[in-house]
């Protein structure tokens, strides 16, 4: 059974937040988009338990919770994606039966655990709680507590704190920088320096020519 759309593509599908390796993911009802599964690779190790399904891969761990409702097993084929191609039983996809529920995602690097198995214990001491229609999420790993309404009715939070949309930099690395809204961009190597201001096109350059 494939959930593309019968024409065009999906968009505005999902809402969510995130801070490090932990997010809380969401449908929102307010799209063209029909259900909802995570893909999980066939190179995965896999165990659930407790309403977690918990992944090993070659250098990290992984944890997956739907909040509300669960979900089932579903298997892969060349039919669910676009182009139709490729081979089938690639991995497996876990179907949400609550197609709205919000998800749970974890992440870290196997060096900073003793384990697989002392992975798991963790991530299962972490507080959950969905309270009428707000979900909450406390990792220990990340000293971190995300916060989503599942109404989409106010922001997120991060620690208690709204997740703030205003976006600062449009690039920000140690080669390429540039603020939003302002049109003039730097690149970055060395002494050589180039800068292009798209609002007057007009281009600078500082040291030899790039």
């Amino acid at each position: 059974q494939t959930l593309m759309p019968k024409r065009g593509s999906v968009y505005n599908a999902e809402w969510g937040v995130q801070n490090k390796g932990v997010m809380i993911l969401q449908r929102l009802r307010a799209s063209n988009a029909r259900g909802q599964m995570v893909w999980f690779d066939k190179s995965l190790k896999r165990v659930e338990k407790d309403g977690w399904i918990f992944v090993e891969a070659p250098r990290a761990y992984g944890a997956v919770r739907v909040v509300r409702g669960g979900g089932e097993w579903k298997k892969d084929s060349a039919a669910q994606r676009r182009s139709g191609k490729g081979r089938d039983d690639q991995g497996q996809w876990f179907a949400l039966k609550d197609e709205y529920s919000p998800v749970i995602i974890e992440v870290s690097r196997k060096k900073d655990h003793a384990g697989f198995p002392a992975f798991q214990p963790a991530i299962l001491a972490n507080e959950l709680s969905l309270k009428g229609k707000i979900v909450k999420y406390h990792s220990r790993f990340y000293k971190t507590t995300l916060t989503l309404p599942t109404d989409a009715s106010a922001m997120p939070l991060i620690d208690g704190t709204p997740v703030d949309f205003k976006a600062k930099a449009v690039y920000d690395s140690p080669y390429l920088q540039g603020a939003f809204g302002k049109g003039v961009v730097t690149i970055r190597k060395g002494k050589k320096v180039l800068t292009l201001d798209f609002s007057k096109n007009s281009r600078v350059v500082l040291g030899d020519d790039i």
